[in-house]
């Protein structure tokens, strides 16, 4: 209906108008992302980026718990391979031919000692409450008998060659997944919104709507006093 050239059309669509973006800026500064909820790919990809980013933290965190283990066990090994060149130096000197019974005596006394202190560092390896060379023992070793200590370092070195291979590949999966994390935060920062410049967005459609509904009210008041005059 148009009086007086006064479209009343044109007010309710700026009306309406104005009042979805101060609605859409809302949305924004309550979500506090630009995700437009009218756009189901654009929340559907966010969430998947969130749940990227989840999961890229669990299995960092999985493996620096694998890597702390490792590093105990590695730590235990290393220390028992310490104690096992000792014992062996106590083999090598026990063979010694010119020693008589009595200080052979007291370097098998010293050889249980320190098959002991290597038990200890078996029975306290552990993460968590769970044991980490809990298949490992001492019992086999002899002082009188060298070959035993000689293959017992040789198991231990090849563990350690193991753990290493090993802590190298969770290291590399860290970096991995720490990259993959930062990529994500990158681009889900990006949907950010500037809250600053959403606020100045929200004044500015704010003022438009109301200006909207004023003149929509002025064009109102308008049309009754046209149509009073039309009917007086």
């Amino acid at each position: 209906m148009t009086i007086n050239s006064m479209d009343t059309s044109v007010f309710n669509y700026e009306t309406t108008k104005n009042k979805d973006n101060v609605d859409k800026i809302l949305d924004k500064l309550a979500a506090l992302h630009e995700v437009d909820n009218s756009s189901p790919a654009d929340l559907i990809q966010y969430n998947k980026q969130q749940m990227d980013m989840h999961e890229a933290s669990q299995r960092i965190q999985n493996a620096n718990e694998s890597y702390a283990m490792m590093q105990i066990s590695d730590s235990a090994m290393g220390s028992l391979k310490d104690n096992a060149i000792e014992l062996n130096t106590q083999s090598v000197e026990r063979n010694n031919a010119a020693l008589n019974s009595d200080q052979k005596a007291m370097i098998d006394s010293q050889a249980e000692a320190l098959k002991r202190s290597m038990d200890d560092t078996i029975s306290q390896a552990t993460y968590n409450g769970k044991p980490l060379l809990g298949d490992m023992s001492v019992e086999n070793l002899d002082v009188t008998n060298p070959d035993t200590i000689t293959d017992f370092m040789t198991m231990l070195d090849d563990r350690r060659g193991d753990i290493g291979a090993a802590m190298n590949a969770t290291e590399s999966e860290i970096a991995q997944y720490s990259t993959r994390m930062e990529s994500l935060a990158a681009s889900m920062q990006n949907k950010e919104p500037d809250v600053a410049e959403v606020k100045n967005s929200y004044d500015s459609a704010n003022i438009k709507m109301e200006a909207s509904l004023f003149a929509q009210s002025h064009a109102t008041d308008f049309l009754q006093k046209q149509v009073g005059t039309l009917l007086g």
